[in-house]
């Protein structure tokens, strides 16, 4: 078995052609923190039946409703592409030259822009657990800077699904590179 410590944890993410339709992460990012969880409600039976003092668990359902959560990073040299894309909704490439292609970004449409998250959180056994986020839209986005200092970018989303665990194509533990 692979011990893993806290410096193996990843985020990644990629652009989804279809809504919520999960693709396997293929870039990935240094980060200070994320947030990213599922959010779930409750959904009881009100019926009472004589003789019950406690809630039988076959009256009551887990409600999923989505996933959302942040990302705080510092701005780097490069690898922000997809993010300023799915933030502005649009861009285009400049003249390749010296072995990389410029890029522009501008406000424009997001319809149809989606993302799918992986982050990989190590438990206190020292095992590593993928939790895959599917239909990542951008709720807000900042940037901000002190003097002297790094660029910050803090990257908020809203999620269609949570899905926890290792499995086969956008579920299946990543691989950072």
């Amino acid at each position: 078995m692979t011990v893993y410590t806290l410096q193996d944890q990843y985020a990644g993410c990629a652009a989804e052609s279809v809504y919520a339709t999960g693709i396997p992460a293929a870039r990935f990012f240094e980060y200070e923190s994320e947030t990213f969880q599922g959010k779930y409600a409750r959904i009881e039976s009100s019926g009472i039946r004589a003789g019950t003092r406690v809630e039988r668990t076959d009256r009551w359902a887990v409600n999923f409703k989505g996933a959302d959560g942040e990302l705080k990073t510092e701005i780097l040299d490069s690898g922000f592409g997809l993010l300023f894309w799915h933030m502005l909704g649009s861009y285009s490439a400049g003249t390749a030259t010296g072995g990389w292609t410029p890029y522009t970004f501008q406000v424009g449409p997001l319809v149809g822009l989606s993302q799918t998250w992986q982050v990989g959180r190590v438990d206190v056994n020292g095992g590593m657990n993928p939790y895959t986020y599917e239909g990542g839209k951008v709720r807000t986005w900042e940037l901000s800077n002190d003097v002297d200092g790094v660029l910050k970018f803090a990257y908020s989303l809203d999620f269609a699904r949570e899905t926890i665990g290792a499995g086969s194509g956008a579920y299946a533990q990543a691989t950072p590179a």
